[in-house]
């Protein structure tokens, strides 16, 4: 069993969505190519309103970024823009998604909103679960970014993974890919927000609570003790976020 969870252990990560989804009229399409030569598609909504941020989103393991459609909506009406970062192997994207290849597509992302006369202090990092690694990994690389947000974090992925086989004492020598988020979080003095669910029973609340602690100010937690891995949003998540951003503006 272990052997076969060693060479198939991506499996056991990503749940993509492989369909291509269809594109809303008020989309553009944000075409990049990776450093490792894989043409890529995300979806962005420029901002409304002239100074506001836009929100690059890096979403969780299942579905793809049509499934994220309702949470972006409170950040639309209040006028900020949204870049939907989808990764390689997810709506029809060429590749298999992994951890250095997710961070390939963010830096993609990064430097096609630089193209677009975008400076990374007009960016906020939004991570959701899996996502959330890839939002600090980001944030490390370019610490002059508005904000960092991130929904149902985890400190590193061998936590979760840990839970779910507590019968391999030695899980964390064996994954390849382990988004070691508590390693890089120390020393990112932008403003960080933490929403937690205390019920994650994807998860679970520690791993997300650990992060939040290591992390330096200034940061913001929000705990939801109602909350599990996928209901934020039905507990005024959405609300939460445009809170703290107005207060960056």
């Amino acid at each position: 069993m272990v052997g076969f969870l060693f060479f198939n252990q991506r499996d056991f990560i990503y749940f993509p969505d492989v369909s291509k989804p269809q594109v809303p009229k008020n989309v553009v399409m944000a075409d990049v190519k990776t450093k490792d030569g894989l043409a890529i598609s995300g979806w962005f909504i420029p901002p409304a309103d002239t100074g506001k941020a836009v929100l690059v989103f890096f979403h969780g393991n299942a579905g793809n970024i049509s499934h994220r459609n309702y949470k972006i909506q409170p950040f639309l009406q209040n006028g900020y823009g949204v870049l939907l970062a989808e990764y390689r192997g997810y709506a029809g994207n060429e590749g298999k998604p992994e951890e250095q290849g997710l961070y390939k597509d963010a830096r993609a992302y990064i430097e096609w909103m630089r193209e677009s006369g975008y400076e990374d202090s007009d960016i906020v990092l939004y991570g959701e679960s899996l996502g959330t690694g890839v939002a600090v990994q980001m944030a490390k690389e370019h610490k002059d970014v508005k904000a960092l947000i991130l929904e149902t974090p985890y400190a590193r992925l061998t936590d979760p993974a840990r839970n779910a086989y507590p019968f391999i004492p030695f899980i964390e020598h064996l994954m390849h890919d382990t988004y070691d988020s508590i390693d890089k979080i120390k020393g990112l003095t932008m403003p960080k927000m933490f929403m937690v669910a205390e019920n994650d029973e994807v998860l679970g609340a520690q791993t997300g609570l650990d992060l939040y602690e290591k992390a330096e100010e200034p940061k913001q937690l929000r705990l939801y003790p109602h909350g599990y891995h996928n209901t934020l949003y039905a507990m005024g998540a959405g609300s939460d976020v445009i809170e703290f951003l107005s207060a960056l503006d």
